[in-house]
């Protein structure tokens, strides 16, 4: 069994669950209505994966309803985030511009996979290719 396959479980027994994965078919809408109310209460949700692996109309409502105890959200689905969003009016949500993945050293790792990728394109060599979303 792989570890992900029983998230539901997880889900139960978290006090933080970080959400740090691409978006594909199954992980579009992961953490709907029925995952939040398996949540324990006092749980945290930290959002950097992307902005629909989450049901956002779910989200608002686990945070109106106190079926979590907040969440930290760098992602949505609709950026930049509209100034009309109830996410910005819930108290128990931080909310960041999708920054979580920069730091000092973004500029130079991602320089080193495109010269990369491009040295293995230019050989014809796409499966030699880096960092490859297919």
């Amino acid at each position: 069994m792989n570890p992900a396959d029983d998230y539901h479980k997880v889900l139960r027994q978290s006090d933080y669950v970080v959400l740090a994965c691409p978006l594909t078919d199954e992980t579009r809408g992961l953490l709907g209505a029925e995952e939040f109310h398996l949540m324990p209460s006092d749980a945290v949700l930290v959002n950097i994966a992307r902005g629909d692996v989450v049901d956002e109309d779910a989200l608002i409502r686990a945070h109106q309803y106190r079926l979590i105890r907040g969440a930290g959200l760098d992602v949505f689905s609709t950026e930049p985030l509209p100034s009309d969003s109830p996410l910005w009016n819930l108290s128990n949500a931080v909310l960041t511009p999708h920054m979580a993945g920069s730091t000092p050293h973004k500029p130079t790792r991602w320089r080193d996979i495109i010269v990369a990728n491009y040295e293995a394109l230019a050989e014809g060599n796409r499966e030699g290719m880096v960092n490859r979303v297919v």
